[in-house]
């Protein structure tokens, strides 16, 4: 079951990784498209499978296989996409 972390009584991020909430979200072109809300974890594997990105309009999911942790800069990066392509993935509806 693939949950908000915000909501996983019991489940943290392991002590060694950065706490990603706050962090800004970059797309392909080098822009900010909104930064990380929440994280969603499969309860059962216990991975980080989605970043909540919160932004402009409702909030939608960004798969962490698809995105780079840059520790370094503090941000993520998602290589597929545009920051402004952002604005046409489907939303969470509830």
């Amino acid at each position: 079951r693939i949950v908000p972390l915000s909501t996983a009584a019991g489940f943290t991020t392991a002590t060694d990784d950065p706490n990603l909430i706050g962090w800004p979200v970059v797309g392909a072109d080098g822009a900010v498209a909104g930064t990380v809300g929440d994280l969603w974890i499969n309860k059962a594997d216990r991975l980080i499978r989605y970043l909540q990105l919160s932004g402009e309009g409702a909030p939608l999911l960004v798969p962490m296989m698809m995105s780079r942790v840059d520790r370094r800069r503090r941000r993520v990066v998602v290589h597929a996409i545009t920051a402004a392509q952002f604005a046409d993935v489907p939303r969470i509806a509830a």
